[in-house]
């Protein structure tokens, strides 16, 4: 044991020598010795591309929330009672003070020796106990949670009877004793019907207001609230701090404008709520939350001896600098064979769990400082385009120092030409108020953009977000920038001006992410206009997992359920015959329709044995039919485009025939959502599945046109290469899936963010933009390197050019298709494809592919909202738009 200590020592000697020059050159941490098995334990096999990963990942490494064992987290899984308050009362911090009070519950009951309450269950007495002390919960509640019924407590004392059968043959245990272990499996199955049942949304809303100490809000200032559908279903108590916990983002409703108040939660939807609130929480805890920019990793190699075996061994210690607003840090993190001597910290890259090795030189990082100066946990931020809703602290020449809404300071330069937006106008930087809200958007760690409001007293100004407008998206026009929207009640258009944030799933987007089907909150500065200051997107209103043709064997109104036999799944076109049965659960939202006639589940059992038309959703795992059309009579199929459409008669002409559609009794899906009939346009690609002979009514309408996510693709000859512009000239422009010949020559603005390869060889080349650029100057003769007059694909986004692809004068993309991700070949670099259309530019439609497509992509540029990605971007299930060259791969955008 001395000899290992002697080890230590060693290790520590220099560490502490490599510290003190760190802090010779800024404020020094280190990583921790116990981030290794922390990755393993937390390295989860269930969440990888989960909606929630991002969340799941930061709050296991902060060991706020644990696995189930086996690298599992079970994200789907509902979440209990008592696992929401453990979860807050860790993040508190009290999560050892609520043990050791479970610990302090134990009694020493004989139980010959049977070990009936475990020590966790004491913890959970101790963790139950503290919520209440801390004001998380109230007695009230405790008594609700904890209230059953006759009919509970005979299913309790049955359940306690099975149990004790196994311990009453035993002889040699006494009355006494079986009393205690009685007494003791009672009281922990009854936990089983009170504490271990689902919690709902609403009770963790108010446990989660408590411990923010958020204020409630009452009166006129109560508007979020009321925004909800549902809003009546929340206790009448609850509605002022649901309304605190709506304005301060820590909840919000559904995509269809409901909070669920009394639905349950899963582990997963848990996590996102404890991100929102970890940082603050931290902090009173002790914590140091810092961001900034990675100047410079330093890498050294020495070695130490063992004293214990003698055998020497390597350590890798690294140094990474970051500039942030107090200077330069350092953090220290070294790995070596031996676990004495490595320490680190768990890095989340985006939303996925990774490696230290994977941070570079320029990445914008947060980094988790613990209360002994440890560095446990840092996330990439995306600093080339990043928006932060600030507040301003000081204004000096170049720079800005803002702080958060958890008191997290930033300072950033101001880049040359920078504006300042307040009420709309143009001031000087220098006229910014100490304190002020705004908000910043920086580009490669330099403001380029402040926007925010002042009251003016003007009449008709309000403060952003008191006037608020949802509804969902029937059309855009990306030319004068006009969204129109529909609610239940009436169809209006909005005017989004370049000034206005587009946000989705919390990130700045543009205009072009903004998509038919798409639910909209429109919030306004003013009452009197149609020109939203922020629209927040919200995910489409209803995502279809699957669409069945099939048999109506039985209607279980006690259940909400549906038997459906005969199945048919609707896949690429086409029915495809299931075997067996399914049990579906009806959403509290289906509509069930025959003919116009609207059905209640009870009106339904009247049409069992019939055929029907049933769309089903994923509702955070559990499949519900939120559509039902019966089927009237004989099926007919039509493909082509659509003709002529009236939308006040609800027909439309495919095929030289017209058929009927309408909003309630037409299944109308695009990208895999259900639209309204009024997103379908003249001219759209479309598959109908209509029944009746004489008079044709649709079932299903899918529509199949597919587009380029605001991307537009250009092929031609490099003619020449200026200051940050190309001329392309003999250019192909793909527009409307279509190759379009341009005679004349054309000017293309790039940046230093375009991403240049080099394709013409077996191998690719990336090409800085300084080599690209400089190219111009080199000899004819130097092929490799000279791209003057050279072929190249050029992606363009929002007037810039994001990437060149340097090809072969031969090489043209023969093909446009879609298709979905069926397996990722990261060895072959390559992916298996299903559900693949091609584009016919003879017939100018989409045809269906029936064969799965093995497509190579060694070669392949990748683009994932209007920035240039990676083949590991790329996941299982992803909808791909292609330009290929048989089975190889030119430009894949990711939708």
């Amino acid at each position: 044991m001395r000899k290992k200590k002697v080890l230590i020592a060693v290790l520590l000697i220099v560490v502490l020598a490599t510290s003190t020059v760190l802090a010779e050159a800024g404020q020094a941490f280190e990583g921790t010795s116990t981030y290794d098995n922390l990755y393993k334990n937390i390295n989860f096999k269930d969440v990888k591309n989960h909606w929630a990963e991002k969340y799941i990942n930061t709050m296991s490494a902060l060991s706020i929330i644990k696995g189930m064992g086996k690298q599992h987290f079970n994200p789907n899984e509902k979440l209990t009672h008592e696992q929401a308050l453990i979860l807050l009362v860790r993040l508190m911090g009290l999560g050892q003070e609520a043990q050791q009070k479970g610990q302090d519950m134990v009694t020493n009951i004989d139980t010959a020796g049977y070990n009936i309450l475990t020590a966790y269950d004491y913890w959970i007495k101790g963790y139950i106990d503290t919520s209440i002390n801390n004001g998380i919960i109230t007695q009230e509640e405790v008594n609700l949670i904890t209230n059953i019924n006759q009919t509970t407590t005979e299913r309790i004392n049955d359940e306690v009877d099975s149990k004790m059968a196994s311990y009453e043959p035993n002889f040699n245990i006494t009355q006494t004793q079986l009393n205690n272990i009685r007494k003791q499996l009672k009281e922990k199955i009854t936990r089983k019907y009170t504490w271990q049942k689902p919690v709902s949304r609403e009770k963790v809303a108010i446990w989660t207001a408590r411990i923010m100490n958020l204020e409630p809000i009452t009166g006129s200032e109560q508007q979020n609230v009321y925004n909800l559908k549902d809003w009546k279903d929340i206790s009448p108590s609850n509605l002022s701090l649901i309304e605190a916990v709506l304005q301060s983002g820590i909840m919000s409703g559904n995509s269809r404008g409901e909070f669920k108040p009394k639905a349950s939660l899963t582990r997963a939807e848990m996590t996102k709520i404890m991100y929102q609130i970890a940082r603050p929480l931290l902090q009173k805890n002790g914590y140091k939350i810092n961001t900034g920019m990675i100047e410079n990793i330093e890498e050294s190699i020495f070695t130490n001896s063992d004293p214990l075996t003698g055998r020497t061994y390597a350590v890798v210690g690294k140094t990474i600098r970051i500039k942030n607003d107090v200077g330069i840090q350092n953090i220290y993190i070294q790995e070596s064979k031996d676990e004495i001597g490595s320490k680190g910290f768990i890095f989340i890259d985006g939303k996925h769990l990774s490696t230290m090795d994977k941070l570079k030189n320029g990445d914008y990082i947060r980094y988790y400082i613990d209360p002994n100066d440890k560095v446990i946990l840092a996330e990439r931020l995306d600093a080339n385009n990043l928006v932060l809703d600030v507040f301003i602290e000081k204004v000096e020449d170049k720079y800005i120092t803002f702080k958060d809404f958890n008191d997290i300071t930033y300072k950033f330069e101001i880049a040359n030409g920078a504006n300042v937006l307040i009420n709309g106008n143009v001031i000087p930087v220098e006229d910014l108020l100490y304190g002020q809200e705004v908000s910043v958007k920086l580009v490669n760690d330099k403001i380029t953009l402040i926007t925010g409001e002042l009251e003016t007293g003007d009449e008709g100004y309000i403060q952003p977000g008191d006037k608020i407008y949802t509804g969902k998206v029937l059309s855009k026009d990306k030319y004068s920038r006009v969204v129109t929207l529909t609610t239940p009640d009436e169809v209006k258009q909005f005017t989004i001006d370049g000034y206005a944030h587009i946000i989705k799933d919390g990130e700045n987007v543009s205009f072009d992410a903004i998509k038919d089907g798409d639910y909209l909150r429109l919030e306004f500065d003013e009452y009197d206009t149609n020109k939203p200051l922020n629209i927040y997107i919200s995910s489409a209103d209803i995502q279809i997992a699957s669409l069945y043709k099939a048999q109506l064997q039985d209607v279980i109104t006690s259940r909400s359920q549906i038997i459906l036999g005969e199945l048919n799944l609707y896949n690429h076109g086409s029915w495809t015959k299931q075997s067996g049965k399914q049990a579906i659960q009806i959403s509290p939202n289906c509509k069930i329709y025959t003919g116009n006639t609207s059905l209640s589940l009870e009106d339904l059992k009247q049409y069992t044995g019939n055929e029907a038309y049933v769309a089903v959703e994923n509702n955070f795992g559990q499949n519900q039919i939120i559509k039902l059309v019966m089927k009237n009579d004989y099926e007919t199929k039509y493909n082509n485009s659509i003709q002529n459409i009236e939308y006040g008669a609800n027909t439309l002409k495919v095929d030289y025939t017209k058929v009927g559609f309408d909003y309630d009794s037409t299944i109308i899906v695009k990208d895999n959502r259900l639209i309204h009939p009024y997103n379908l346009k003249k001219g759209d690609d479309i598959l109908v599945y209509s029944y009746g002979v004489s008079n044709p009514h649709a079932a299903f309408i899918s529509v199949q046109d597919e587009d380029t996510e605001g991307v537009v693709v250009y092929r031609g000859r490099i003619d020449d290469i200026g200051q940050y512009k190309i001329d392309l000239d003999k250019i192909d422009i793909l527009e409307n899936n279509n190759w379009q010949h341009e005679t004349k020559q054309t000017t293309f603005k790039i940046s230093n963010d375009t991403k240049i390869i080099d394709t013409r060889g077996a191998e690719v080349k990336a090409v800085s933009v300084d080599d690209f650029l400089n190219s111009k100057y080199l000899k004819e003769d130097d092929k490799d390197n000279n791209y003057y007059k050279k072929y190249a694909y050029a992606v363009e986004y929002n007037n810039m050019i994001i990437a060149l692809n340097i090809i072969s004068n031969d090489t043209k993309a023969q093909v446009i298709s879609t298709a979905t991700v069926e397996k990722i070949d990261k060895a072959n670099i390559s992916l298996n494809l299903k559900n693949v259309k091609d584009y016919s530019f003879f017939k100018k439609k989409w045809n269906l592919n029936e064969t799965a497509l093995d497509l190579t992509t060694q070669k392949c540029i990748f683009i994932k909202n209007g920035k240039i990605v990676s083949y590991n971007h790329v996941k299982k299930g992803d909808s791909l738009y292609i330009l290929r060259k048989n089975s190889r791969g030119d430009i894949i955008i990711i939708k």
